[in-house]
């Protein structure tokens, strides 16, 4: 995928942040994923080229060569620096074999310190544990579990993975059962910390 077809994918311009891009991606991820009521038929093919643009965007999947190089002599987009300013964190420095180190953001985010791979298979490990698995997509880096925090309501918690340079992002939405609605914050932020809590060993 081209850096124009990456930008096009996520509607980004490209003199866009770090955080722009997260958000945008966030919101393709949501809008695209293909357990959502009336996902079209073509749902991970198009949830699957999402993840590619944002890999192709922040630096961890090289870019197709564009058709035409740039007349303005401008750079590529810069590849964005990792997440800043975790509000909670489980686990330690990492060694080999030892549980892994999982950071929560304020947006719903995770940072694990190991490769997609490795943290794929930890995820879903991991969320067994909280919930039922209701979808598993490897290839696609999805994830989704049904789960409650203590008598809060049942919630659809969606993980989408993508690989870094400095290990994982875990990228999250969490949907009622119930209703359309999104989950209580508090909800949402009692799930994350179990979820990180799992997986950093706790």
């Amino acid at each position: 995928m081209r850096i124009d077809e990456a930008l096009a994918v996520l509607g980004l311009g490209p003199d866009h942040d770090a955080e722009q891009l997260r958000a945008a991606y966030r919101e393709a991820a949501r809008r695209t994923h293909p357990d959502r009521p009336g996902a079209p038929r073509d749902a991970n093919a198009r949830m699957a080229a999402v993840n590619h643009a944002y890999a192709v965007l922040n630096g961890t999947e090289p870019a197709e060569p564009s058709l035409t190089a740039p007349s303005d002599g401008t750079a590529p987009p810069s590849r964005p620096a990792p997440p800043s300013g975790a509000v909670w964190s489980a686990g330690g420095p990492r060694r080999p074999g030892a549980p892994l180190r999982v950071e929560v953001y304020e947006d719903g985010s995770l940072l694990v310190d190991a490769p997609a791979e490795e943290t794929f298979e930890a995820l879903v490990e991991s969320m067994e544990l909280i919930g039922d698995l209701t979808y598993v997509d490897a290839e696609a880096g999805l994830v989704q579990v049904l789960a409650r925090h203590l008598d809060g309501p049942f919630c659809y918690l969606t993980c989408s993975l993508q690989g870094r340079a400095a290990g994982t992002e875990v990228f999250t939405t969490l949907e009622r059962l119930d209703t359309a609605d999104a989950a209580n914050p508090a909800d949402a932020a009692a799930l994350l910390h179990r979820l990180a809590d799992t997986l950093g060993g706790g």
